[in-house]
Order: structure tokens, then C-alpha cells, then sequence
């Protein structure tokens, strides 16, 4: 082990001679003491311990006199100062950052056999704690081209989820894949219908036909299979025109949404949320105070959770 400096000094106008160790300090010099004796003399020294705790003699670490504890510290076997300069403290231990230990070497680590799963992974830190992924470095990959098997499984559902909601969350149900719309305070079928009516030619205060065909959506219409919910249409003319394009159901003259075209070829309104129930039949009714050339609207349908 390297020897550290260990100076002790004489302060006072008299010599002082420390009996155990054989040595005298003259008065007013010093003595480095660790080129005279190894290290256990020095810190065995009962003598030279009770001189520096009464304030006879002075250590000096080679940088700075000691205080008297400090000193008297210094002279034990493992003394505090060369800990500082060797170990890292309790603290340092504790703190990120203030200590390392190279990984090679440390030996008889354990085999890490055991990991988390994902399950575990979730609640690391407490329930759900670890339910989180920061997408920091690119997207999370699901690589499921040679194994057979599918990337991604949600369960399926009786009902579909009310705690937590938040959008973009994703659930299954009956089959149907579904997104918890946010703005609508809803769950909506990812699948989404889109509904065409139109006329060719000029038109005005009549229902549009099918598709743009020569069925036309007066006592018909698009059946619902289920529950679902109109979140936005969309209309078109050949040239600028005025027209209101009504949206109804079941062959009943109240309208359940409404697209204004206003002196131009055409709008939409993507922020509709009007509920249908399974079985309605949609129908588009145009209205306008002179005609307009060949209508086309569509209208957009999700099923509602």
C-alpha cells in the first residue's frame, strides 16, 4: 500500500520527544515521519496520538496543517483522509453520477435469467406505472413477416371500454375494429361508409338517386345494419350554385344534417355528429331556388360503439 505524508510539527519553544516511537520534534521544526517509519508505527503510536489530541504536536498531511481532530483521525490505521482519496463515500454511492465501477470488473453477478415480462413491465413502479413508451428513436416495430403468427391482438370485447378514455385508444368489438373519437366523446368504427347521392344533369328541390344512378333515395335509402353515427359530408357541383343538400331518414321530412353550397361548386362539414340507430335508412334531399348541374354528395358513416 502507497504511504501517504505524514509530517508532524513542533509549534511550541521546547523540543518534544515522543518516548514509544523513540524521536524527539525539536522546538519549532518538523519531522516527516513517514519516511522514518512505516505507516502501523506511525498509527500504533499511542504517544504520538496523545501529543497531536493535546495540541503538543501538529500533523500535516503534506497540503495543510490538521486540526486536532482531523489529526488524531489522520493517525489511524485507515485513516479518513486516505478513504477520501481511495472510496467513494456513502453519499457518492447514493448519487447519480458520482461514482463508477467498470462493468469487467465486477464478477459473480448474477445470471439475469429472470426478466420482466410485459405484463410486470407495465406495473413497474406501481399499477399501470409502466404503461408508457416514448417514442424517441423511431416507430415500434412489430416484425411478424416469417413467424406465422399475428403482430398485434387486441382482446374482443362484450362492451366496449368507459375508464381512461382517450383518443386514439383502440378497441374490438363484435368483429369491428374501434377508435374512441375524442371530439365526439364516442367510440367510431376505424371502417368508415361513404354514402353517394347525386343527379346528372340540372336539378332542383328533389331527392338525389343512388350513387349518381336512376334509383333515386325518395321512400329508399341506405340501411343501416347497426348503430352508427354521421360525422361529416361533402358536396359538389359542375358549376358555382346555391343549394342547401338535406340529409333525412325513415322517409321522414326532418332534416338530421344539413350542407349549405353557397355561390360555389361545392362544401363540407367534417365536425357532424349526428347518431343513427340500426335499421334507419338514409336519404339526401336537394334544395335550391333555381337549379344546379350534377350534384354529387357523400356522405361519410362510422358505427358507433
Amino acid at each position: 500500500m502507497e504511504m501517504w505524508q505524514v509530517i508532524i510539527k513542533n509549534n511550541d519553544a521546547s523540543d518534544y520527544l515522543i518516548e514509544d516511537l523513540g524521536i524527539s520534534v525539536v522546538s519549532s521544526g518538523s519531522v516527516n515521519f513517514h519516511e522514518q517509519f512505516t505507516y502501523d508505527e506511525i498509527a500504533g503510536s499511542d504517544d504520538l496520538r496523545t501529543a497531536v489530541n493535546n495540541s503538543d504536536l501538529v500533523v500535516n498531511n503534506g497540503i495543510a496543517d490538521l486540526s486536532t481532530v482531523s489529526g488524531t483521525s489522520y493517525l489511524t490505521l485507515e485513516n479518513i483522509y486516505h478513504l477520501e482519496d481511495n472510496y467513494y463515500s456513502k453519499v457518492e454511492l447514493q448519487t447519480s453520477g458520482q461514482s463508477e465501477v467498470h462493468w469487467d470488473n465486477i464478477t459473480d453477478t448474477p445470471s439475469f435469467t429472470s426478466h420482466n415480462t410485459l405484463d410486470e413491465a407495465y406495473d413497474e413502479g406501481g399499477p399501470g406505472a409502466g404503461r408508457a413508451i416514448v417514442i424517441d428513436a423511431g416507430a415500434v416495430q412489430f416484425d411478424a413477416t416469417t413467424s406465422g403468427y399475428a403482430p398485434v391482438e387486441l382482446t374482443e370485447q362484450l362492451t366496449l371500454p368507459t375508464l381512461g378514455l382517450a383518443a386514439g385508444q383502440l378497441s374490438v368489438k363484435g368483429g369491428i375494429l374501434y377508435t374512441y373519437d375524442f371530439a365526439r366523446s364516442k367510440w367510431l368504427s376505424v371502417q368508415r361508409m361513404f354514402l353517394t347521392f347525386g343527379k346528372k344533369g340540372k336539378t332542383k328541390n328533389q331527392f338525389l338517386a343512388f350513387a349518381v344512378s336512376n334509383l333515386y333515395s325518395n321512400n329508399s335509402g341506405y340501411r343501416l345494419a347497426r348503430n352508427a353515427t354521421l360525422v361529416s359530408i361533402t358536396g359538389q357541383l359542375d358549376v358555382s350554385g346555391t343549394c342547401n343538400i338535406r340529409i333525412r331518414r325513415n322517409d321522414v321530412a326532418t332534416n338530421i344534417a344539413t350542407l349549405n353550397i353557397s355561390s360555389t361548386i361545392g362544401n363540407s362539414d367534417t365536425a357532424l355528429n349526428v347518431d343513427l340507430t340500426a335499421d334507419d335508412y338514409i336519404q339526401s334531399y336537394l334544395e335550391s331556388v333555381s337549379g344546379v348541374q350534377d350534384p354529387v354528395v357523400v356522405v361519410e358513416v362510422a358505427w358507433k360503439g
